[in-house]
Parts: C-alpha cells; structure tokens; sequence
C-alpha cells in the first residue's frame, strides 16, 4: 500500500477544481512541512483542502478508482506550480474590476474608467490598501488605467457590450456563479471589494461619463495634482479623494 496526499482548490480561471498530489510509500513530515512554508510565503492562509488516503499504486488513476470525488481535477505534480495557480487567483486586477462593473452596468470606455478609478479610491480609503497593481494615469479627460483603456478602446465612444467570458458561469465547491463573481470570491478581503464596488455604483453609477469627467476634474482633485501623463499615486488619492466626494 502507498500513501497519498491531495490538496484541492477551486480555481476560477480554469472554471473547475485543482489539486497538487503527492505519493509515496510513506509521506514523510518534511513534505507536510514544506506545504505549510510555502503556503504560509505565498498565499498568507491555505485556500485550498487536504485528503490523505491510501491505495494499492502510486497511480493517479488508483485514487480516483478509488473515489470519483477525485474523478474531475486538473492535478499538478509540482507545489509551486499548484500554490501559483490558487495565488494567482487571489490577485485582482483593474480589468477584473471592469469586468465586474461591466456585467453590472455596461458603459462606455470613457466611463469605464472614472469608475474604476473611483472603486480603486474608495477601497485605498477605506483600507489603506492598494487594490490592484495597474497603474493609474492623469489623462486629458480623468484618471485612466492603461491596461483596460488599451483591452476596450476597440469600442471607441460606444458603450461596451459585455464581454462573453463575462456570461460564463463557473462552478465552485458545488455552488454556480458567474465568473466575474467568482473571482471576487477568491480574493483576500472580498467582502470589502465587493462593498467598494456596491458604494461606486450607488453613488456614480447613475452618472454620465461627462458628468464623472467633471467628477474628477475638481479643483484640488487628485487628478488635478499631477500633470498629464504622470501617475495618480495613493498618497495623492488618499489626500484628495474627499474632493470628489462632495
């Protein structure tokens, strides 16, 4: 008989489970040790479920014949790979948040952008923290996140219609949700996010992107503080964000 260890995780991305396997006659504690390390570096908290199990192979086939509850998963062999998939998963982007928004509230690119902008301003204030990585750039008309701009300028001034991976619905831990929500579900402090993204679309969601244009064009905005082309940082956010607010 061998021993086996299967950890699993959903994976929005991939729209289905996941799971790093590991076997051998015995599973030492130093592979349950270097799972933990690794979690610990790079997710912060296991997102994912440990089974342990034993068969008469060290064949992947040999667990699921075993259970079909295994029958489904893409395996990987190699933890880093595995932990990079689920860690990867936690980390929003800026057109994930347009994606979100879209599948809410379709608008076009120039709109896009404000609300984006100010989901990004709204979480920074009440957290302290940044909520994506992309940069966010003093334009002639707002704010504007380059990453997005660039992925629907294709649309113009039209409004943008919503994507169709926005339409796809994935299935997670036996629940069905839209891929879009899934994602939010994955990251750390979803619940926050998911309040950021509800306060933008209750207060400007109503709005014309002109309307946001002058939103953001305040006198003392963050907007204003920089020149054209630079970078709107979070401590400039963070300093003038209440101007846009008023």
């Amino acid at each position: 008989m061998v021993q086996h260890i299967i950890a699993i995780a959903s994976s929005y991305r991939l729209g289905k489970r996941i799971a790093w396997h590991y076997t051998a006659d015995v599973i030492s504690k130093d592979v349950l040790t270097e799972l933990r390390d690794k979690t610990d570096r790079l997710l912060g908290r296991p997102d994912y479920v440990i089974h342990k199990l034993t068969t008469d192979s060290k064949d992947w086939s040999s667990v699921v014949n075993k259970d079909s509850f295994f029958a489904d998963l893409e395996v990987y062999d190699s933890l880093d790979d595995f932990l990079q998939v689920v860690a990867a998963d936690k980390e929003i982007t800026a057109l994930d948040i347009a994606k979100y928004l879209l599948s809410v509230l379709p608008m076009s690119n120039l709109k896009l952008q404000k609300m984006i902008y100010l989901v990004y301003a709204d979480y920074l204030t009440k957290t302290g923290k940044r909520l994506f990585e992309d940069k966010i750039i003093a334009m002639q008309y707002g704010p504007v996140i380059p990453t997005v701009y660039d992925n629907y300028k294709g649309n113009g001034k039209e409004e943008i219609a919503e994507a169709s991976d926005d339409k796809t619905d994935v299935h997670l831990d036996g629940i069905t949700v839209p891929l879009t929500l899934a994602k939010m579900l994955q990251a750390d402090d979803n619940q926050t996010i998911l309040a950021s993204i509800k306060a933008t679309l209750e207060i400007f969601g109503k709005k014309s992107a002109g309307q946001l244009v002058d939103i953001t064009h305040r006198a003392e905005s963050p907007w204003s503080q920089v020149r054209l082309f630079d970078e709107i940082t979070d401590n400039i956010i963070l300093k003038y964000h209440n101007i846009e607010l008023v």
